[in-house]
């Protein structure tokens, strides 16, 4: 993993194809009533990167159904979280590394798109999933990278003090904060709801030590809104070890 300012701009990539973009806004409209938020939401002060701009919120109630309609929001940041109600589904004593993740992503002209991720850290969670492991690299910063993104390797990303600006943005970059809170990833944009762009875990620790998700989401990063204009459009796919009662509320996975 280097250190390095991020002071290279980004390089052109072929924009994404127009049927590609085409296909996922009509999915995205399918689900949504407005550009903002398809699915069930509330609205949060502050987002990822975005300043005082509202947050709409994503608790993993779409995950109760096995449809797998996402969750789409345009144009908008995200804080994913658990509901109170599938929060009390842990398995009794476990305890979550991360309280929440917040993102926004912007789509370029060039057919690449960029994710911003803020993770709120929870029950000492930094210190546990910076801890050296068998997977997920050489260093502290690496190791948690790779465990809040399934496993996924980042021996390039870059150690910053702050996070680079767009025009300093190099292709396919990976970038995380000294003080492990905010991650911005740049990648060829998602062709639709199912491409996906990056996923993050909430794990918690188990009864072996070793590193457990007890719920998950896909996103999925695409150039244009619901309402077929410019901007960006977020899918995020949730699922989730707890089980579901006939009744629709969430409760504890059994164990085998």
């Amino acid at each position: 993993m280097t250190r390095i300012p991020a002071t290279t701009t980004i390089r052109t990539r072929i924009a994404a194809t127009a049927a590609g973009l085409a296909a996922a806004l009509v999915l995205a409209g399918c689900g949504s009533g407005s550009d903002e938020a398809s699915g069930a939401g509330r609205d949060n002060d502050g987002g990822a990167g975005d300043g005082a701009r509202e947050s709409t919120v994503y608790q993993f109630d779409e995950a109760k159904t096995a449809d797998d309609t996402p969750f789409a929001v345009s144009d908008s940041p995200v804080t994913v979280e658990l509901s109170g109600e599938l929060e009390s589904a842990l398995p009794a004593g476990a305890q979550l590394t991360v309280g929440q993740y917040t993102i926004s992503a912007k789509a370029f002209e060039t057919g690449m798109c960029r994710l911003y991720v803020e993770t709120e850290f929870a029950n000492g969670g930094q210190g546990t999933l910076s801890a050296p492991r068998e997977r997920g690299g050489d260093n502290p910063h690496e190791y948690v990278m790779s465990a809040l993104t399934k496993d996924r390797k980042y021996s390039d990303a870059a150690v910053v003090d702050e996070l680079p600006s767009d025009e300093d943005l190099e292709d396919d970059g990976e970038y995380i904060t000294e003080d492990f809170s905010k991650m911005t990833f740049v990648d060829r944009c998602s062709e639709d709801a199912d491409d996906r762009f990056l996923p993050l875990d909430f794990l918690y620790p188990g009864e072996d030590g070793e590193l457990e998700t007890f719920a998950d989401v896909d996103i999925a990063v695409v150039g244009g809104t619901q309402s077929g204009s410019g901007g960006t459009t977020l899918f995020l796919t949730g699922d989730t070890e707890a089980d579901v009662t006939p009744a629709g509320e969430w409760t504890a996975p059994d164990e085998d």
